[in-house]
């Protein structure tokens, strides 16, 4: 299968999972266009949630390097689901919310690259072996659960689709009509509802600032960036997702300097919060591994996919450890575990 050539994003949102029907190409299209507030508003949404169900994931976590590794899974497996079954949404910026909010600020790119950058870098300077090791073992281990998450999601989407077959609905007059009264109602809904959670988000953080408020306010911010990123670069190159490669490098680069700086912050004041709050919630949600792994699944067999997936890994890697490089130069790291840093998941 090849990936997706169109216009719009190959990101796994609503333009990529919408089916539209013979002779109402310009009626999507319009349709589509009027959608992108609403599809925004549900992002937020979703991404306040995602945002919030990987808090609660990586919170029990007695092991901070491998936290990551199962809201990875199930964002993975949940967008697969949707790629499988997504035309059967009727108000299609529901599936934008889902797989672009939820399941890409679920999912995180940059804490997996984080880990494998932390592991290769000032934990075992004087083992070589063991470092590549470490290193190796992180990054097989994150792409293993991505692309099984994604083949566990795309299989319960097959037994959903098996055992719930679609029905054809015959044409009613007026039924157009209603439906688009019905999508326009929902629209409107869904900006109210986004514009009501952000401003209690935003007044809710001002009060009283913690690491989650801080994540939940930048989420979605981020969310919107990546959809951006991918809706204006992804259909650049046709075996190459350049949105989504361009969406983990800066997340990547983003989550390295707050590492870097809560090196030096001290105990867990209000700059630590924040540091910490903008690397789990902006780098987290800016970065996907849901969208990295269909993507994966999308490009054709072989060199392509290959080619997509180790360019990732490996430049996150150089962006990482180029960062933590230069701070060596000026530093001791034997700072870098020290109790007195700021702590990410």
């Amino acid at each position: 299968m090849g990936i997706v050539q169109d216009e719009e994003a190959t990101d796994i949102s609503y333009e990529e999972l919408r089916v539209e029907q013979p002779g109402s190409t310009d009626s999507a299209r319009e349709d589509h266009k009027e959608n992108h507030a609403a599809s925004a508003a549900v992002i937020l949404i979703g991404s306040v949630l995602g945002v919030f169900l990987r808090h609660c994931m990586q919170e029990p976590s007695e092991y901070s390097y491998y936290s990551y590794l199962f809201p990875n899974f199930v964002g993975s497996a949940v967008a697969a689901f949707l790629k499988k079954n997504g035309d059967r949404f009727w108000y299609s910026s529901a599936v934008a919310g889902l797989a672009v909010g939820m399941c890409g600020s679920l999912t995180t790119f940059s804490s997996w690259q984080k880990a494998a950058g932390q592991l290769a870098g000032p934990v075992h300077p004087d083992d070589t072996f063991h470092t590549v090791y470490l290193w190796t073992q992180i990054q097989m281990t994150g792409l293993a659960v991505g692309v099984s998450g994604y083949d566990v999601g795309w299989f319960l989407g097959g037994l959903f689709d098996e055992f719930s077959p679609r029905c054809e609905v015959k044409s009613v007059p007026g039924r157009h009509t209603i439906k688009k009264r019905m999508k326009i109602s929902f629209d409107v809904l869904s900006i109210v509802i986004s514009l009501c959670v952000g401003g209690v988000l935003v007044y809710l953080t001002v009060a009283d600032t913690t690491t989650l408020k801080v994540a939940l306010c930048t989420g979605p911010v981020a969310s919107w960036g990546r959809w951006v990123l991918a809706k204006n670069l992804n259909g650049k190159f046709q075996s190459f997702p350049l949105g989504t490669f361009v969406a983990n490098m800066v997340a990547s680069c983003l989550l390295a300097l707050c590492v870097v700086l809560g090196l030096d912050v001290v105990g867990k004041g209000a700059l630590c919060t924040f540091i910490v709050g903008f690397g789990n919630g902006f780098c987290g949600s800016l970065s996907t591994v849901s969208t990295f792994v269909t993507e994966i699944r999308m490009l054709p067999r072989g060199h392509h996919s290959a080619i997509y997936a180790v360019c990732s890994m490996l430049c996150s890697q150089v962006i990482f450890l180029s960062i933590i490089g230069l701070y060596r130069l000026n530093t001791n790291m034997s700072k870098y575990h020290a109790e007195t840093s700021c702590k990410f998941h």
